[in-house]
């Protein structure tokens, strides 16, 4: 029985590293983590993976490293580097989604970088973003939390009734 108990904690462990290395992400200055929406990265990286960057230093940037930046909207995107074109004020990189058939206009400056992709899981992201929702939060943890509750009743009024 000892045996059945560690393989599933194991086996728990496991499914939910990805979610608990998501969540660190932004604690961390070692890695970051997003949340993949679009399929501009298909097959490589799909739409709802997550994916982990590191933080790098542009002159370690080069042609097919995938990037995420952060552009003049404040919006996060995740590419492929194309080109890298030096100039007096730096570098800046030239980037397209994979499935996109043209280049993203415009250049990502240095400073826009937010580090290169190191890691992506599929379906993850799928599974935060519903985790988010009414739905799922009351999924996820209500309804967990309504069992552990019934369940600490039934034992209780069990231990009660045997005293009787």
């Amino acid at each position: 029985m000892k045996k059945k108990n560690t393989a599933i904690w194991i086996a728990v462990l496991i499914l939910l590293t990805p979610f608990i290395a998501y969540g660190l992400g932004p604690y961390t200055d070692l890695y970051d983590s997003f949340t993949v929406s679009s399929g501009s990265m298909e097959p490589d990286i799909p739409e709802n993976a997550v994916i982990f960057t590191q933080p790098v230093r542009p002159e370690e940037i080069s042609r097919n490293d995938v990037i995420t930046f952060r552009d003049t909207s404040d919006l996060y995107t995740t590419h492929r580097v194309v080109d890298v074109v030096s100039s007096e004020e730096g570098l800046r990189f030239q980037t397209k989604g994979d499935a996109n058939e043209d280049a993203d206009p415009g250049l990502v400056e240095e400073e826009e970088v937010v580090g290169k992709v190191f890691l992506s899981i599929p379906f993850i992201g799928g599974i935060i973003y519903f985790a988010r929702t009414p739905t799922g939060i009351f999924l996820m943890i209500g309804l967990p939390a309504l069992g552990l509750l019934l369940w600490e009743l039934y034992v209780f009024i069990r231990e009660v009734s045997d005293f009787s």
